[in-house]
């Protein structure tokens, strides 16, 4: 499943708004291991995130709906969209 197909899926289970949202928070996480340049872990990035947006991590966590491995493929770039968010830089 591509990332595109797995946000049109999102947005009609959970409606527009919420599916926003959690891709936001998805971006962000993203933009922040990018800043980093993919030297910090994923629970740093994700305690970072956690401080920005006042919530706790596994809170976070549960709201992106990704799984451990797929942010640790985030933060080290090793994950797609991870490769398009430095491309695009």
């Amino acid at each position: 499943m591509t990332p595109e197909e797995l946000a049109q899926r999102i947005e009609r289970a959970e409606g527009p708004d919420r599916a926003l949202e959690r891709q936001r928070k998805i971006d962000m996480f993203i933009r922040i291991c990018r800043d980093s340049g993919f030297r910090m872990n994923s629970a740093s990035a994700i305690i970072l995130l956690a401080k920005m947006l006042r919530t706790q991590p596994l809170a976070l966590w549960g709201e992106m709906g990704i799984d451990f491995a797929t942010l640790e493929r985030i933060a080290s770039g090793e994950h797609p969209a991870a490769i398009r968010a430095r491309s695009a830089s």
